[in-house]
């Protein structure tokens, strides 16, 4: 996508009537352009592989977190409250109850 815009930039034209020029410049390019092209396209791949890798390993370490009523602790951490998130990390019970003690009924966190 890049190489089309740097084309239309280079042309001074819209970017949407780049792509048959795009197409064929790159049938018909000089082995640099042709190389700095490959190199891209490889390094964008790789890039959307890692990603990819990436967003099936976080969910694979959430799949081991969640409890069998669909619960992600880390999820249920992450939604509280600073103090009682703190009192949680300090395993400070007091500072838990008083944190329970002031917290609305109805309004809850």
């Amino acid at each position: 996508m890049q190489f089309v815009l740097d084309l239309a930039w280079t042309l001074k034209v819209d970017p949407r009537g780049c792509f048959r020029r795009f197409f064929s410049k790159i049938k018909t390019a000089d082995k640099p352009y042709q190389d700095v092209f490959n190199r891209e396209l490889d390094r964008r791949c790789v890039q959307a592989r890692m990603e990819g890798a990436m967003k099936e390993l976080e969910e694979e370490e959430r799949q081991k977190r969640v409890d069998p009523e669909g619960l992600d602790p880390l999820e249920v951490y992450e939604s509280l409250p600073k103090v009682m998130q703190r009192s949680f990390d300090e395993k400070n019970i007091e500072m838990l109850q008083d944190v329970m003690d002031k917290l609305d009924p109805v309004e809850g966190w």
